[in-house]
This record gives C-alpha cells, structure tokens and sequence, in this order.
C-alpha cells in the first residue's frame, strides 16, 4: 500500500530476523516488527540458498555466472542497490520467497530477504468517515456503546492492509471483489467500509490523533503501526457475522483504560447463541487453550495439549496484538493462548438448543470454536459447524452478544448494556421450535 521500495539483502551472518533487518537495512527492531505485521517481509526458501555462492563471488568483485552486471555489487552487509536491476530480476526469476512469521525467525547465511519499506503510507484512506448501518445504545464524551449488526465488519483487516485496494467505484462493489459496501478513498481507490469508518463519522473522532499515537519515531524516521492506528476507537471486536453489543472508544486514552479493564477482567461480556445437538447436561465449563490453525489461516483450534501457555489478554488492541496477521501460523508456545468460556443451556427443542455463554477471555473466534470443541456447534457457521436441517434457516453464525456490563473508569458507575435479539436469530428459533 502506498509509495515505497523494495529492498533486498543477502544474509552474511545468520541469527534473528529482526537482527539482520536491522544490521543491514538500518531499521529498528520495532519497526521491523511493524513490517512484518503487515506482511512486507518474506524470505527465501531453503531451496533457494544461491545465496551463498553470490556472496563469496561478490566479495571479490567476482561476477556471478549467468548473473550480468553482477560485478563488484556490495552486497555483503548491506542491500543490493536498486540500480541493480540484472541482479535483481534474476534473484525475482530464480528465488521463491515466503512470507516471514515473526522477529526471532531464523535465518542463515545465503538466505534471501526482501523487506517493502513504505515511504508514504496513506493510512488516511482507510480512515475516512463513513455511514454504517449500526445503532448507538448509549454515548458519552469518552466512549459509546453500540448495536453492531450482522454484515460489518469492524476494522480493516491485517491481511488487506498488506495489499493496496484496487481503483474502482463505490457502492455495492468491494475491494478484493467483494460485494461489500466501499467508498472512495482521497487517492482514489474503493475502501471496504468498516465500524471504524462509521463511529469516525458519527462520533466525530480525532483522526490525526489517533495516527499520532500510533507512530513511533525510530532511525529512518516516523513509522506508523498501520494495524493499530485502523483500529482507531476499537477496545474489543466481534466477527462479521455476529451481533450485538460493542464497545468503542473516543480517544486513545479511553480505548487504553478499557483495554486495561479487559486485560485485568474488569468487564464481562455474554452471549447468546444457538447450537445443534443434545447437550447431556445444562452447564459447561470449557477451559483449555487455543491457538491459529497450521493447516487453514482462517480457523483457530483448541491446543491438543491442556497445558495453559499464557494467562495474558489479548481482548484489546494493545502494540502487541495490533500486529497478529491472519496468515500467522505461529507454532512456539507463545501463539498458545488461555481460552475459558462458561456456558448455559437455557432451552432445547429436538437436535436445537439455546444457551448463554460468558466468555472470561477474549480470543479469536472464542465461543464458536469452543462449541464445536465440545460436539455442539453453532447453527449456520460455516467454518466450525455441521450438516445439519437448521442451517438453511439462518444466513450466519447464530451467535448474539448479549450483555456488556462494567464499572465507568470515568464515573464510577456499574453499568449493564444489552442489545436485543435480531430478527433473524429470533426467526431461527421459531422454525427450529415449528420444525
């Protein structure tokens, strides 16, 4: 996205990603980090390590067979010079690269790496405000509650960030072909608009404010953490498809004291859905730990192992957590997160039934990979659910939030917000009870 270059650099002396990034390209670790949250670097595979030979030739101001202009190219230590455009279309032609997972990748000597540092990153263009069709429950100077219906998706995602939105027009039309609504950006490209496009626009937030706090001054100058600041005003997400109760935050510092509350397990969130099956019992207790799927970037699994990683919250939007990417496959024990989910049968008719479930951490896909964990998935979803008669009766995961409940950081005060059942979550239940 936006104007930038592509640097590549050859790898002399092996150890960690960040290291090397930093040692040869003149960047600091965090920004590295932000880089490689936005998917701008990959390395060569090990089937690719030329890279070796490259490096002795070239040391010598050898040229590299089959390689013209190769010659005297500095390339030990440093980046291989734009103007070499012969070595670096061979490198293009003859490496294959993936994308890099995390800073403490390893790498060694030979390997290939190429970083696309952005020069001018237009994060306005995902920024603008938008309409959104979601109501507001309750607003205050500092935060709002809203009702986030079906459809909408709350920020842009890491892996479309990684990649500049096609031009087009507005409307119906989508960035990546989606049929989803979008607008026109200041430079000209369809944006997909999302909750943050929409609490921009009728909450008037800060903009410039928000980009500012999420830029970080290092030794080749302001580098904004993309992911973060599109995340303006969000404290905690819900999927597309699911409804109900959000919080949102008016500045940065509100959206840092929610952050915190969710962290310390300060604010409560439930759930209703409703699942296929007969459940034995009318209460479960599901505390395990969860971590991103190996073999599919979309699903999340329950860790086959028991063993409880990290206790840490995730909920927010913290520097940290602003940088998971969609495509991380991450298998260290730090990608292994506590999950703990309480759930409540509340009524059953036939292989259908509801329930009430509060969550007590706050991961990715949480309660629809818990119900399926336990053989009773959630009505209508796509990615963790089963055949079953109902699905046909629900265009989406059948998952509600419910209640949101807290003490005010600013008033003290306790307050419980609910948002009521939609229409189409309602309709699935009659025809299960009718069926």
């Amino acid at each position: 996205m936006g104007q930038g270059s592509q640097q590549v650099f050859i790898v002399k002396e092996g150890g960690r990603l960040d290291g090397a990034c930093s040692k040869v390209l003149g960047l600091s670790r965090k920004s590295v980090t932000i880089l490689l949250g936005l998917g701008s670097v990959s390395v060569s595979t090990s089937a690719s390590r030329f890279g070796v030979d490259v490096l002795r030739e070239l040391e010598g101001g050898i040229p590299v067979a089959g390689v013209p202009g190769s010659a005297g190219v500095p390339i030990a230590g440093v980046p291989i010079p734009s103007e070499s455009t012969h070595l670096l279309d061979y490198i293009a032609d003859n490496v294959t690269f993936v994308p890099a997972k995390k800073a403490s990748q390893k790498v060694a000597l030979g390997d290939v790496v190429s970083v696309y540092i952005t020069e001018s990153m237009p994060v306005e263009d995902y920024l603008q405000g938008a309409d959104a069709p979601f109501d507001v429950i309750f607003e205050c100077e500092h935060y709002a509650v809203i009702n986030k219906p079906a459809g909408l998706t709350v920020h842009p995602s890491s892996q479309g960030l990684s990649q500049r939105p096609s031009s087009g027009s507005g409307g119906s039309g989508g960035s990546g072909g989606s049929n989803r609504p979008t607008y026109i950006s200041p430079t000209g490209v369809a944006v997909e608009i999302t909750l943050v496009n929409g609490i921009i626009k009728r909450f008037g937030l800060d903009v410039e404010k928000f980009i500012a706090h999420a830029t970080t001054s290092t030794e080749s100058g302001n580098v904004v953490d993309i992911p973060l600041a599109t995340r303006m005003g969000i404290i905690h997400r819900l999927d597309r498809d699911t409804t109900g109760v959000m919080l949102v935050g008016k500045t940065p510092e509100a959206v840092a004291k929610f952050q915190k509350m969710f962290a310390n397990r300060e604010l409560y969130k439930e759930y209703k859905l409703i699942g296929y099956g007969d459940p034995q019992r009318t209460y479960y207790d599901i505390d395990n730990t969860m971590e991103r799927s190996k073999t599919d970037w979309r699903s999340m699994i329950v860790t086959p192992s028991d063993e409880k990683i990290s206790d840490e919250e995730i909920i927010g939007y913290s520097y940290t957590s602003s940088l998971e990417t969609n495509t991380e496959a991450n298998s260290s024990s730090k990608a292994k997160k506590h999950a703990r989910t309480e759930v409540k049968i509340t009524a059953r008719h036939g292989k259908g039934f509801c329930a009430e479930a509060l969550i007590h951490t706050g991961r990715t896909h949480q309660v629809r990979v818990h119900m399926a964990h336990i053989g009773f998935p959630i009505i209508g979803d796509p990615l963790y659910g089963c055949n079953n008669p109902y699905n046909n009766m629900i265009q989406r995961p059948a998952l509600h939030s419910n209640k949101l409940s807290f003490r005010d950081p600013f008033t003290g005060e306790d307050k419980i917000f609910t948002a009521p059942e939609p229409t189409d979550f309602t309709n699935l239940w009659r025809g299960i009870c009718a069926s």
